[in-house]
């Protein structure tokens, strides 16, 4: 997936050259001012497991991380605040991010527009750019110039096992999920189920937290480093994906639910194995995927999260700090999914 292995970054004062080595899966970058050498990755896409996801059937581990927070042994259990902030705080020194991004890494701004460039992204005040934003520039070239496009056909997709699997019926179109209609819609979601688990969740470790401040006009100069992941949802009778009969509709929240509960398990499965290997507890923060142009609903939404974390063993949940951030300039976010949380909890 990864043709292109050296190339250049630029963003506000930070200029370079990039270098990927396949071998052990390392990022690097070279300042062009001060020469200086940055080890940035490893960036991994793996498939979650060898094995179909386990199917949970209650929200106990939701009920206990909302009973920690009211009794103020942890804080808030949703965090209400910025994503370029909580990157670039040194307190999170270490966490990891999942970003609103493309099934390819990327961020584009439809399925019919390639971004090439990271300044692009300079563009486009959205989470998942922002995100990107904040970290050191090389992370985020790096990704655009190997992302799967339709001019790049075999470069980063997260989904090229499910779009090879007979019936599921997708395909992946500038980083965007197209859902076929299809006639044998219980068939499709049956296959594409159970081919879930090799979904590649697509991360990048220990970013240095270098680049823009929330106001993108200047430049960070904290020195701790975080995680990000580049996760994406389904556009939901939206952008390539619009329908007319409500059972297409029905088929394509299935799938979208899918993609969103794998993502944010085998982000928090990286991050369990990482914790447990380090023997000290990791943060996450779980930005909501799928919300506004997407038309992902925020039952939908805020059922994928509370599914993936039920998901995890005991001991990987235990190993983990999990955070819902949602953006404080829209109280809305905050307020649907403590409401549905809440719902799922009394069901």
């Amino acid at each position: 997936m990864i043709s292109t292995v050296e190339g250049r970054y630029s963003l506000d004062e930070l200029a370079g050259t990039y270098k990927f080595d396949k071998a052990t899966c390392m990022l690097s970058a070279k300042d062009d001012e001060t020469a200086e050498c940055i080890n940035i990755g490893p960036f991994l896409f793996a498939p979650i497991q060898p094995t179909p996801l386990p199917e949970p059937e209650s929200f106990d581990k939701l009920r206990l991380l909302c009973e920690r927070a009211r009794g103020e042994t942890e804080g808030d259990f949703i965090c209400n605040s910025e994503i370029m902030a909580e990157i670039q705080k040194e307190t999170n020194d270490g966490a990891l991010f999942v970003l609103p991004s493309q099934l390819n890494g990327a961020e584009y701004p439809s399925h019919n527009s390639v971004v090439k460039q990271v300044e692009e992204y300079m563009y486009d005040n959205t989470g998942g750019p922002r995100g990107q934003l904040a970290a050191h520039p090389a992370a985020a070239q790096f990704v655009l110039d190997n992302a799967a496009h339709e001019k790049r056909k075999d470069g980063i997709n997260a989904v090229d096992e499910l779009e090879k699997t007979p019936g599921c019926g997708v395909r992946l179109h500038n980083g965007y999920l197209e859902v076929q209609e299809v006639a044998d819609l219980k068939g499709s979601e049956a296959a594409f189920q159970s081919k879930l688990h090799t979904l590649r969740p697509l991360i990048m470790e220990d970013i240095p937290a270098v680049g823009l401040t929330p106001s993108k006009r200047s430049l960070n100069a904290g020195k701790h480093r975080v995680g990000l992941v580049y996760a994406s949802a389904v556009p939901v009778n939206t952008y390539l994906n619009r329908v007319q009969k409500k059972e297409q509709l029905d088929h394509q929240n299935f799938i979208a639910a899918c993609v969103l509960r794998a993502q944010y398990y085998g982000a928090l499965k990286h991050a369990a194995r990482k914790a447990e290997a380090s023997k000290t507890r990791r943060k996450v923060y779980l930005m909501p995927l799928g919300g506004g142009v997407f038309n992902n609903s925020w039952e939908l939404i805020a059922r994928s999260m509370a599914t993936a974390i039920e998901m995890l063993e005991d001991r990987e949940f235990e190993s983990l700090e999990i955070h819902p951030l949602t953006w404080s300039g829209s109280p809305k976010e905050k307020t649907s999914l403590e409401v549905t949380f809440k719902a799922l909890l009394q069901k």
